[in-house]
């Protein structure tokens, strides 16, 4: 093991994010996580489940904590590929707004319509500018695009980026920053909520927040880096972290569910730690069970994934009341709601993908190499 291991000064050629299928398939399969949650959380009354059932459910939305974590981890990887570039910055910034803003903005138009056919309302003007600039506010959850909230922390975090990886230039110094931000988090929230049992608050949607996470996945950069260079594949020892990683998310399920949705518990972190093993785990030992060709796919579409559900969720919330209707076993007529979601949302996101995402990065790219 060389002294540059845990730096960003070694530039031994990096592997490009594609070849990287456990990263891939754990962007798809957060988002999937976050669908499951959704399914059962999105209509009023809930879908109801057994306990732990509607514990593992309700936590789905820390698939967002490790859509953060994988966005970081790619940055770097992407960074370190293209860093002698010129105008490196600005043409990252220029592709990574194409990758975002067209699907975004087609949302927009969909979610006008969802308005007008199920509630003959016709958003107002103020309202859909107000939504096509909110995606650049971090944290702004009132925008028409269910979901996008998460959207303006990925582009604050865009910009923010570049120097903080410049400055984060080594695993250590990289921890540093992570106990400091988070620090500042959690000092904020204690003296925000004041020890109150709470699910949802604004401080929960902010940067403050949600950036350790981010800094996380700067950590597990360095963390491949090193299994990398040091060419650490064992299958057992991958199947020990992952049980570690398993392990620990599943106590907090059965010990500690609050730990998975209250703020004021600090379990978000907890949660994050297990994520962080569970992608050290998959680095190790890639196990099939996890990454395939299938959850591969689902992570290559997994934001039309994430931004296009909300909406089909709640058009098909008729359906799900007629499956707990007619059906005795309401885990029978959750997994019959999740999976029809799931055969509508699948096809709508690979169409949305090859007609609108790719299309867009591809011009983001043509852009960058031309203009700049």
């Amino acid at each position: 093991m060389n002294a540059s291991t845990f730096t960003g000064c070694d530039k031994a050629e990096p592997v490009s994010p594609a070849k990287l299928g456990s990263i891939d398939a754990l962007r798809g399969l957060a988002a999937i996580y976050v669908v499951i949650c959704h399914v059962g959380f999105i209509p009023h009354p809930d879908l109801t489940l057994p306990t732990l059932g509607t514990r593992f459910v309700e936590a789905g939305h820390t698939g967002v904590i490790l859509f953060f974590l994988i966005s970081s981890f790619t940055l770097c990887l992407s960074s370190a590929k293209r860093n002698t570039e010129k105008n490196h910055h600005a043409k990252f910034f220029l592709r990574r707004l194409f990758r975002i803003l067209p699907l975004f903005y087609f949302s927009v138009l969909l979610a006008c319509a969802r308005d007008y056919h199920l509630n003959g309302i016709t958003p107002s003007w103020s309202t859909i500018t107000s939504s096509i600039a909110g995606v650049f506010i971090p944290g702004k959850t009132d925008n028409i695009v269910w979901g996008s909230w998460t959207l303006g922390i990925e582009l604050t975090f865009y910009l923010i980026f570049p120097f903080l990886f410049a400055w984060a230039n080594s695993l250590w110094r990289t921890v540093y920053i992570f106990v400091i931000m988070a620090s500042a988090d959690l000092i904020a929230v204690r003296l925000i909520l004041q020890g109150q049992d709470v699910k949802l608050h604004p401080i929960r949607f902010s940067l403050l927040h949600n950036i350790p996470f981010f800094i996380i996945g700067l950590i597990f950069y360095y963390i491949y880096k090193y299994l990398h260079e040091e060419r650490i594949h064992a299958r057992m020892l991958g199947y020990a972290v992952l049980s570690i990683s398993g392990g620990l998310f599943l106590g907090l399920l059965i010990f500690s569910p609050k730990s998975l949705t209250n703020l004021s518990t600090h379990g978000h972190y907890l949660v994050a730690a297990s994520m962080l093993l569970l992608m050290v785990g998959l680095l190790i030992h890639p196990t099939r069970i996890i990454v395939n060709s299938i959850t591969i796919y689902w992570g290559q579409i997994s934001y039309s994934l994430y931004l296009l559900h909300p909406p089909l969720v709640y058009l098909l919330i008729p359906v799900y009341r007629f499956f707990y209707g007619h059906t005795p076993w309401p885990v029978i007529a959750y997994t019959l709601s999740l999976f029809l979601t799931l055969c509508i949302l699948i096809p709508f996101a690979v169409v949305s993908y090859k007609f609108i995402e790719a299309p867009g990065i591809k011009l983001g790219s043509l852009i960058s190499k031309r203009y700049l």
